[in-house]
């Protein structure tokens, strides 16, 4: 790094962080005026959060999560 000043250094953009997991697929549709809505959630319990408010909002909603994070008896 001779030769390189301080300032050089500082004015570097950060390093990109790498997306982070989509585990859980969120889908709800309202039976009364056939809007759909989707959305991809990190966490289940932000996940079932927005399920829970639209829900409120007469929306039936199912909550999605790859086979891979899924174990059954048989995995054990």
């Amino acid at each position: 790094m001779r030769g390189m000043m301080i300032t050089d250094i500082q004015h570097k953009p950060p390093p990109r962080r790498a997306r982070p997991d989509v585990r859980f697929a969120l889908q709800a549709f309202h039976p009364a005026t056939g809007e759909a809505v989707g959305a991809r959630f990190v966490r289940i319990e932000a996940a079932l959060g927005r399920g829970a408010a639209l829900m409120q909002g007469g929306y039936c909603f199912e909550i999605w999560s790859p086979a891979s994070l899924e174990k059954s008896d048989r995995d054990s």
